[in-house]
């Protein structure tokens, strides 16, 4: 199948150079229209959409730090939420606190794949985690009927932890149950057990070390056994991890992940790329102004990278989705220092970079397929989902320089 997959790719990439390097392709176009701008609040780094209160309208989830309680003398953390509402209008958020500090504590702000949403506790509410380096550990928020989150007692989290930096749900044991996978910053992978109750101390854990300062990571079913596998992210590499059902991994794969020296992920992503049934790796390198494309070959392994221009600087967040519904699956990235976020387009070969014509009689060169949207001040994180629920994928984006959140509309022709 694979190999099919890759002779139709280079047949049609010989009929794209005898056409002079541009295939009419037919692909169609899609334009998003920023609809709200959420004040937030300073320290938003983090964003994740889903729906809290089960009335079929995505809701928005950011970390955030907010107060500085000067007369207590504390730091206060907090997570916000903003339902979202039948006129495509996410309401005014609401925080709740998860944690506080003394008042004189540096406080770590998290980037990244720190935000993570599932029903951990079966109750058909979605609950949320997120790695906050401050404290070194994870926090546990669990949902309820009316969209808001409670956190979990402090006592009931795990201890030991250091400089968690990245969070995944997903069921590693095939038991029914999402347990939870986070990196650090030691090189270290760990997944806790969920044993069905909401003492997560008492979950037991399978750590693997791999080496690093581990960044980000994904989770997929690299070699199709039926079983979960990870790539996590360090500094200018990834490492591939098979999956064995128990929560424990053996490494498979170590790959350069950068473009020269120094050049490392932000973020990780694993999706369907090239449309031949296998997960591809795609990399955030904001050091380069580049994603990373690393074909996946289904057995566990990737080949070597392909890069993409971001069309901006400081690309700090990836994620895939067919924004055109063309069945292809498309990319789009924050460019952090441009205050921008590029959709690239999928040309139907799984690549990014050609123009299509929109009339190739005419010889009328169609749209570039890729388009830059403008946001807010210094975004750093996105999530996709349909806001206002006419079938098309939709965008949110977090902005760290100015706390707020961009909804960005797909107002696909």
């Amino acid at each position: 199948m694979r190999r099919d997959a890759r002779a139709l790719r280079l047949a049609l990439a010989f009929i794209s150079t005898l056409l002079g390097g541009v295939i009419a392709l037919g692909i169609p176009s899609v334009r998003f229209q920023q609809s709200q701008a959420l004040l937030i609040g300073l320290g938003t780094t983090a964003i994740a959409l889903g729906d809290l209160n089960h009335d079929e309208l995505p809701d928005i989830i950011t970390a955030t730090l907010l107060v500085t309680d000067e007369e207590k003398g504390l730091k206060r953390l907090y997570v916000a939420v903003a339902l979202g509402g039948p006129q495509r209008i996410f309401s005014s958020p609401q925080f709740i606190e998860f944690h506080t500090v003394k008042i004189d504590d540096t406080v770590k702000v998290p980037r990244g794949k720190v935000l993570a949403l599932g029903d951990l506790n079966r109750d058909r509410f979605l609950d949320l985690v997120l790695a906050y380096p401050t404290g070194g550990s994870f926090w546990v928020l669990w949902g309820d009927a009316q969209g808001s989150l409670r956190p979990v007692s402090g006592r009931d989290l795990p201890r030991g932890l250091r400089d968690v930096s990245a969070v995944a749900l997903a069921d590693f044991t095939n038991d029914g149950r999402l347990d939870i996978m986070c990196t650090n910053l030691q090189g270290s992978v760990y997944v806790f057990i969920n044993n069905g109750t909401e003492r997560i101390d008492r979950w037991s854990v399978r750590e693997t070390f791999v080496g690093g300062s581990l960044q980000s990571l994904a989770v997929s079913d690299l070699n199709r056994d039926g079983k979960l596998d990870a790539v996590v992210s360090s500094i200018g590499r990834a490492a591939v991890l098979l999956g064995d059902n128990t929560g424990s991994f053996a490494l498979e794969q170590r790959l350069a992940a950068g473009l020269y020296s120094g050049d490392s992920p932000a973020w990780i992503e694993l999706a369907d790329i090239n449309n031949d049934g296998f997960a591809d790796l795609v990399t955030a390198n904001p050091e380069s102004d580049r994603l990373l494309i690393f074909v996946g070959d289904g057995q566990g392994k990737f080949d070597d990278p392909q890069g993409l221009p971001t069309g901006g600087l400081d690309p700090r967040a990836v994620i895939a989705g067919d924004f055109n519904r063309d069945g292809w699956l498309d990319l789009a990235a924050t460019n952090s220092s441009s205050n921008t976020v590029t959709v690239h387009l999928n040309d139907g070969l799984g690549g990014f970079g050609s123009k299509i014509w929109v009339d190739p009689s005419a010889r009328h060169r169609g749209e570039p397929k890729a388009m830059t949207i403008a946001v807010g001040s210094l975004p750093v994180g996105l999530a996709s989902g349909d806001v206002d629920r006419d079938s098309d994928l939709d965008m949110a984006v977090v902005n760290q320089g100015d706390g707020s959140v961009s909804v960005l509309l797909n107002e696909r022709p």
